[in-house]
């Protein structure tokens, strides 16, 4: 099962509904954008279409923008909001 639709190949098209649901869209336009960039560098950090352009690369980039997004401050902040809501 994908955890975006397999042709959708614009970086912003696969930020925004991970986005959506992991930070439930409390996400900056500034980070959003900077983790759409991500998806367009290759291994060296170097610009690549790839992206774009390839389904297996686009599946391995997502999946490690799930774990950069998992990483990132702001994840760990609404967790803590969403306990907080819940005691």
């Amino acid at each position: 099962m994908a955890v975006v639709p397999a042709g959708l190949s614009e970086p912003a098209g696969v930020v925004d509904p991970l986005a959506s649901v992991l930070f439930q869209g409390e996400l900056s336009a500034a980070t959003r954008q900077e983790l759409a960039d991500f998806l367009l560098l290759d291994e060296e950090g170097q610009p690549s279409q790839a992206f774009r352009d390839d389904g297996d690369t686009r599946a391995r980039k997502t999946r490690a923008l799930i774990a950069l997004m998992l990483s990132l401050p702001e994840y760990h902040a609404s967790r803590v909001r969403d306990w907080e809501a819940v005691g």
